[in-house]
Order: C-alpha cells, then sequence, then structure tokens
C-alpha cells in the first residue's frame, strides 16, 4: 500500500466523519425539537374556573324576590378563555326536589377570567322565599377553553348554604349523586 493510498483513505475517513457529525447534529436538533412539542402539549396548563373569594351571594329584595348572584375567576395560573356558564336554581322539598328557574341567566359569548377580574352570573328570582336559603342547590353548567382555544373543558357545579360557616359550598358524597341523578333526569345538562 502506497503513501497515495493511505492519504485518500483519511481523507474518505474525514469525508465519512464529517457527513456523520452533521447527521447527528441534524438528528439532536430535530428530535429535540419533537421533545419540546410533545411537552408542550402534554404540560399545557388547565385553567382552573373557580368561585371567586366573596364567594355567591343571595340577597332579599321583598318577601316574594331575591337576587343572586354568582361570581368566577379562574386560577392563579392561567387564564379561561371563551367561557359560557350557565345556572338553574333547585328546592329541596322533602326527599323531592324542584326546579325553580330552569337554566337561564348566563355569560355572553367570548368571556375571558383572570385571576384578578372575574364575572359573574347575576339574577333576580320571582317566586323566591328566603327561609328556602338551606334548602336550595345552585347548579352551575358549562364551558371554557384554555388559551389557545385547542381544549375545552366542561363546568359542572353544585352548591348549597352552609349554615356552619353560612357561605356556599360544593356538594359531595350521596346528596351530590341525588341531585345529579335529578338533574340527568330532568335533562338539565
Amino acid at each position: 500500500m502506497t503513501y497515495q493510498t493511505l492519504l485518500n483513505l483519511s481523507h474518505i475517513a474525514v469525508a465519512i466523519g464529517i457527513i456523520i457529525t452533521a447527521l447527528g447534529g441534524y438528528g439532536a436538533f430535530h428530535f429535540q425539537k419533537k421533545i419540546d412539542q410533545e411537552k408542550e402539549k402534554s404540560t399545557e396548563l388547565r385553567p382552573i374556573v373557580d368561585l371567586c373569594n366573596r364567594g355567591i351571594s343571595v340577597d332579599k329584595i321583598n318577601d316574594s324576590s331575591a337576587t343572586f348572584n354568582i361570581p368566577y375567576c379562574s386560577g392563579k395560573n392561567a387564564n379561561a378563555y371563551n367561557v359560557k356558564l350557565r345556572t338553574a336554581i333547585l328546592l329541596k322539598d322533602g326527599d323531592d326536589l324542584k326546579i325553580l328557574n330552569d337554566i337561564d341567566e348566563g355569560f355572553p359569548e367570548n368571556i375571558i377570567l383572570t385571576y384578578e377580574t372575574g364575572k359573574s352570573i347575576s339574577y333576580i328570582l320571582n317566586g323566591f322565599n328566603l327561609k328556602w336559603i338551606k334548602d336550595i342547590y345552585i347548579y352551575v353548567r358549562g364551558s371554557y377553553s384554555n388559551e389557545k382555544e385547542t381544549l375545552t373543558f366542561q363546568v359542572s357545579d353544585i352548591f348549597k348554604f352552609s349554615p356552619v360557616t353560612k357561605t356556599w359550598v360544593r356538594l359531595v358524597g350521596e346528596e351530590n349523586k341525588k341531585v345529579r341523578k335529578f338533574i340527568e333526569l330532568h335533562k338539565m345538562n
């Protein structure tokens, strides 16, 4: 083997090394980009739509009317977009439930909720006695989306007045199941 042949083989080895380095560099760039895209999809924050700090208020207007104010805001980590919420009031009458107002008042289109500023569902309910406060449920349903509007999340909350804390709390347990069954039977979803 001559020196010229060894030199040519060395040049070929260098060329192959450059090609392998280029392919390795491009592969690292391309697959890192794919990994970042997958992370972005999986870690996109789900906004939280929740009651604002001041909570639900139900105030007497007269003997047969009351105002309902149900404020909502978004969690600290992400804003909620295109929020559409509607509400209904149910009255517990012994073991039965009655609909005092069907899904009624709602947010207008394209509402954005943030942690700092929210929106409230407010209305007057006629034919309402404030003595019923301990026997009513406030049912809120609707939807909202993430910032990019690529994901839509459903809202289905039921609240009742807690005589202990004097605040509105989410319904849990068997009582929650019973009210949700009534809602499903009456096609209020």
